[in-house]
């Protein structure tokens, strides 16, 4: 099985099942042999793997929190996902939270240089890659909060707004494409589901890894 892959938070894909229960899973990174996620209750459940994936079937509902997920070699020693080389990072020296997945302590900020962790308007109004805490121990990944401010000289008209949103949407669908002509894997989805590409990442070899999320409607482009 190659069928679920990481996206924006590079973290577990998760499907809701019935009598409130989570499918969740992912890509083993190399060198894993084992996986545990921890459920909304702070219970750690070990997953089943095979043919380089995860899967495990949580007792919680789908309700947006995160549920970390941290990975291990033959012999006990926690494995951290590859991340590209390209990718800036430094230490977090004031920050001394265990990480939600592992327990280590020690954290380290890490711009992911693609955008694929989501974008952010800088201080010069341009978009820039967002920031993420990334644990150093298990490679657990955090979004770093900002704060952003607008100053407009005038209201923009309702036309305007909606001019802003289509080219908003012009873009996602353009990279949608860009990021689906790039994939050289299988992508799998749920049968009779509507489903759409709703983030991706990878490195100088490509995309490798993406997230399908559920559609209310068959879409055009982005599709999966």
């Amino acid at each position: 099985m190659r069928a679920v892959a990481w996206g924006w938070m590079r973290g577990p894909s998760k499907v809701g099942l019935r009598a409130r229960q989570t499918l969740i899973g992912g890509v083993l990174p190399p060198g894993a042999m084992t996986a545990e996620v921890v459920d909304i209750h702070g219970a750690r459940r070990v997953a089943s793997v095979g043919g380089g994936a995860w899967i495990a079937v949580l007792n919680e509902e789908v309700d947006g929190r995160s549920s970390p997920a941290c990975f291990r070699d033959a012999g006990g020693v926690l494995v951290r996902p590859p991340l590209p080389a390209d990718w800036s990072r430094r230490p977090i020296e004031d920050v001394d939270d265990p990480c939600p997945a592992c327990g280590e302590r020690g954290w380290e900020e890490v711009i992911p240089m693609d955008g694929s962790r989501g974008m952010r308007g800088g201080e010069s109004g341009a978009m820039e890659p967002m920031p993420l805490a990334v644990c150093r121990s298990c490679g657990h990944e955090e979004p770093v909060g900002a704060w952003a401010t607008m100053k407009l000289t005038t209201s923009p008209t309702p036309e305007a707004r909606r001019r802003q949103a289509d080219a908003m949407r012009a873009r996602l669908r353009e990279r949608r494409r860009r990021a689906l002509s790039d994939v050289r894997f299988p992508i799998y989805v749920a049968a009779g589901r509507p489903a759409k590409l709703s983030g991706w990442g990878g490195g100088e070899e490509g995309v490798e890894e993406v997230t399908v999320g559920g559609a209310k409607r068959p879409e055009a482009d982005g599709q999966a």
